[in-house]
């Protein structure tokens, strides 16, 4: 099986339905392949879906892992419940986005933030998160922010850790919104707040980030 912990899909893919993905996607498929390895045959294998549709204009995709490992992204058309080709993909195995765990092992890595709410956020898995944009999502940052303070003005430090992982709760969701939109992702809010400090920094940091 298969080993490589992500895959990107390619800029633009065209299929014989005319499914174009002109946004580089980077899934990690990892927790995903560890969380079927024993459980099937290879022939099963040869017709297990991995990874997870995203919508693209009422559109998406998915990607097949054939026995010798090989990955293929396929079109799917039409994605609302009735659909059958949604319909075969969900009933074919246990993948909605979220019957893939994070291993323990990876539990405290920022990617494992960012695959579970992609995972939140993609078809199957919850729908209020799936619907949530930059506005409707407002007053939860701003609610997180307030339980924060609080949570340093009583000096609890678990309390805290947990109010400022909501706060990355909240950017990770919006760098997902806008990555589907086309926007920028998570990666775009991390260099620019990774050259804002460089740019800021005192001299010593500077020389440190020359070496």
């Amino acid at each position: 099986m298969a080993t490589s912990p992500t895959i990107t899909d390619p800029t633009v893919v065209e299929t014989d339905e005319g499914v174009e993905l002109k946004r580089p996607l980077s899934i990690n498929i990892q927790p995903i392949l560890e969380s079927v390895a024993g459980k099937l045959t290879d022939d099963e294998i040869d017709q297990w879906f991995v990874g997870f549709a995203r919508a693209n204009e009422g559109r998406g995709f998915y990607l097949e892992m054939t026995a010798e490992g090989e990955l293929t992204v396929h079109p799917m058309v039409n994605m609302d419940s009735g659909n059958a080709e949604v319909e075969a993909v969900t009933d074919n195995m246990s993948t909605s986005p979220m019957n893939s765990p994070i291993p323990e092992e990876r539990i405290g890595e920022f990617q494992s933030l960012i695959d579970v709410v992609a995972r939140l956020r993609a078809p199957g898995g919850c729908p209020w998160d799936a619907e949530q944009t930059h506005e409707s999502l407002k007053r939860n940052l701003l609610e997180e922010c307030y339980e924060t303070l609080e949570a340093i003005d009583e000096g609890e430090p678990q309390e805290l850790a947990e109010e400022l992982g909501d706060i990355l709760v909240q950017v990770a969701f919006h760098a997902d919104i806008a990555r589907e939109a086309g926007e920028f992702d998570i990666a775009d809010v991390l260099t620019a707040i990774n050259r804002k400090l460089i740019r800021a920094a005192p001299p010593r940091l500077r020389r440190w980030r020359r070496v």
